[in-house]
C-alpha cells in the first residue's frame, strides 16, 4: 500500500498522542499503572505495520520526551522510553524477517532479557540501589516469572499488531 506523505504526518501525529494519552493516564495511576504502557507502546503498530519505521522510532522518542515533561510520574515516562516504546518496533522486524517462529520468539526473549539486564545493572552499579536478598521465592523462579511475563507480554503485542491490521488499517488508510 502506498502512503502519502499526508497520511503519514497524520499518522505521526496520531501515534504521538495516543502514547501520550496513554503514558500520561499511567502516570496518573503509579504503579499498577505501568500495564498502561503496553496500550501506549501498542499503539507504534500503525506505522511499523506499514513500514514506517523510522517515523515509528521519531514517534517513539517525541513521545517519551513529552511524557517527561506532562507526566505526574516521571518514571512511567522513563519506564516507556526504557522497555516499552521501542519493543513494538523490534518485534514487527523481527517478525517480518524470521521464518522461524521459535527463533523469532528466542531472540525476542533475549532483546527482553538484554534491556532487563541493562536496567538492573544501572540500578546496582548506577544508582548504588542493592538488589533485594530477602526474596520469598528463589531467584530461579523469579528469572521463571519474569520469562513468562515477557512471553504474555509479547502475546498481547501480537494481539495488538492483529487487532491493528485486521479491525482498524482499512478504516484508517484507504485502499487505492
Amino acid at each position: 500500500m502506498r502512503i502519502s506523505g499526508s497520511q503519514k504526518i497524520m499518522l505521526a501525529v496520531m501515534v504521538i498522542a495516543l502514547e501520550l494519552v496513554f503514558i500520561y493516564a499511567s502516570g496518573m495511576f503509579g504503579l499498577p499503572g505501568y500495564a498502561i504502557l503496553l496500550i501506549s507502546s501498542a499503539a507504534a503498530y500503525t506505522l511499523t505495520c506499514e513500514g514506517l519505521y523510522g517515523i515509528a522510532f521519531f514517534t517513539y522518542i517525541t513521545a517519551g520526551v513529552a511524557g517527561i515533561l506532562i507526566s505526574p510520574d516521571k518514571i512511567s515516562a522513563i519506564a516507556f522510553l526504557a522497555f516499552f516504546g521501542h519493543y513494538p518496533l523490534f518485534k514487527t522486524y523481527v517478525d517480518s524477517n524470521t521464518k522461524n517462529k521459535i527463533a523469532a520468539m528466542c531472540i525476542k526473549l533475549l532483546y527482553c532479557n538484554a534491556w532487563v539486564i541493562a536496567a538492573l545493572l544501572i540500578v546496582i552499579f548506577a544508582m548504588k540501589i542493592p538488589l533485594p536478598t530477602d526474596l520469598p521465592i528463589p531467584m530461579g523462579v523469579c528469572v521463571l516469572i519474569a520469562e513468562a511475563g515477557f512471553f504474555i507480554f509479547d502475546l498481547l503485542h501480537s494481539a495488538a499488531k492483529w487487532l491493528y491490521t485486521e479491525k482498524i488499517r482499512s478504516g484508517i488508510l484507504p485502499k487505492y
